[in-house]
């Protein structure tokens, strides 16, 4: 099941608008850019480079274990952001999932003590 439609971050106003005026946190093997929204929900993009993962089946992969992820964890998000997440290089799963949990607790966008 994919994230709902409500949550994810699609149009280029507001790509470009996080870009360009939001916060920015890095990890090992993802960036972070978020920015507070108006809406009462956040909105996430996700971003694999083509350096990365080569073919449009791998990043699309990413994508889906990235917002697969999210989708579990959404009702325990706070605040009202705009998130883009960027893969920097290719790891294992599970320490991209973790590495995103983090990183989002750390922003306070996430909520949660225990990221299991």
């Amino acid at each position: 099941m994919a994230l709902p439609r409500k949550y994810r971050l699609t149009d280029k106003k507001d790509l470009d608008k996080v870009f360009k005026e939001g916060n920015a946190v890095k990890g090992t093997f993802l960036f972070i850019k978020y920015k507070k929204n108006s809406l009462p929900y956040p909105r996430f993009a996700f971003i694999v480079p083509v350096k990365i993962a080569g073919n449009i089946a791998s990043r699309n992969r990413f994508k889906r274990i990235l917002s697969e992820k999210i989708r579990h964890k959404i009702s325990k998000t706070t605040g009202k952001y705009d998130v883009t997440i960027t893969l920097k290089r290719k790891e294992k799963e599970d320490n991209i999932k973790t590495e995103m949990l983090n990183l989002l607790s750390e922003t306070g966008i996430l909520n949660e003590k225990n990221h299991n």
